[in-house]
């Protein structure tokens, strides 16, 4: 996969930026992560559902998802590197969210917080 976006090696194409493309790849994968957990630590502090929560099965398949993507990149040294994949801050920051919440469920704070379903 990194062999056909060119995202393994220095680019002479000055419009390219390597580098710049796993900042912004990471940095997306991250603000998710901590937006995720921001909103899980609100609705338990606050004792509210939230619907943006995200299923805990979503945050599951998309870590491993990310493990194997990270898994057929390593070998290019695109792993936990500037140029690559921040897998183990990436899978930190989910791992700190869903330490947060009960193990199944699909709706987190609803069933966690019963008592605050309006109505």
């Amino acid at each position: 996969m990194a062999n056909l976006t060119g995202l393994h090696q220095d680019e002479q194409n000055p419009q390219f930026e390597p580098l710049q493309v796993w900042r912004d790849f990471n940095t997306c994968w991250l603000a998710l992560g901590q937006k995720q957990k921001d909103l899980t630590q609100d609705a338990i502090r606050y004792r509210i559902p939230d619907s943006n929560l995200l299923p805990v099965m979503t945050i599951q398949a998309m870590v491993d998802e990310l493990i194997r993507l990270c898994d057929s990149i390593e070998q290019h040294g695109l792993v936990d590197y500037d140029r690559g994949v921040w897998e183990e801050e990436i899978t930190n920051v989910f791992s700190q969210c869903l330490d947060l919440l009960p193990p199944d469920n699909s709706n987190q704070a609803e069933q966690a917080y019963p008592s605050a379903r309006p109505g």
